[in-house]
């Protein structure tokens, strides 16, 4: 039930896709927290980690968190939660390593029901999954989007 759809992006890449998640109110949540209760990052960087979560407002009080007690610390259920990874990728030794959006457009509870995230959660996220396939150009020998400014690297193509 699982959607993606993977990137490069440079630095402006970055700037214009935050600015768009800004734009419409999107909440960011950290990988980490510190214990079980929701904490929300200000902006994409605050911590420095390369996956953070976004989340509309509407569906911030059904992100569940699940304790991984041999580390200390809390993460985000992203199978029963309403939430969208981002992980923006950035620079490695070969080059921009790629980045991705992924979300589950549901789940399956213990007894094996299908449950459905909140009214308009799929159609939100693919809109986010949208905006990379119009804002970006796919390369056709890899499948990855590429934002304009790692096209403009590579002379435009």
């Amino acid at each position: 039930m699982g959607r993606q759809i993977t990137f490069r992006m440079e630095e402006d890449d970055l700037a214009r896709f935050v600015s768009k998640l800004e734009n419409d109110g999107v909440l960011l949540l950290p990988y980490r927290h510190r214990g079980p209760e929701i904490e929300r990052l200000m902006r994409i960087g605050d911590r420095r980690e390369g996956l953070v979560w976004l989340v509309r407002p509407s569906d911030a009080d059904f992100v569940r968190l699940r304790h991984v007690a041999t580390q200390g610390y809390w993460v985000v259920d992203q199978i029963r939660s309403p939430v969208v990874e981002f992980s923006p990728g950035g620079a490695s030794g070969e080059g921009l390593k790629p980045g991705r959006l992924h979300f589950n457009a549901g789940y399956f509870d213990d007894d094996g029901n299908r449950v459905d995230f909140p009214t308009g959660f799929v159609e939100w996220a693919d809109g986010l999954l949208a905006w990379i396939r119009k804002s970006f150009r796919r390369n056709s020998a890899n499948g990855i989007y590429e934002g304009p400014g790692v096209q403009k690297g590579k002379g435009g193509r």
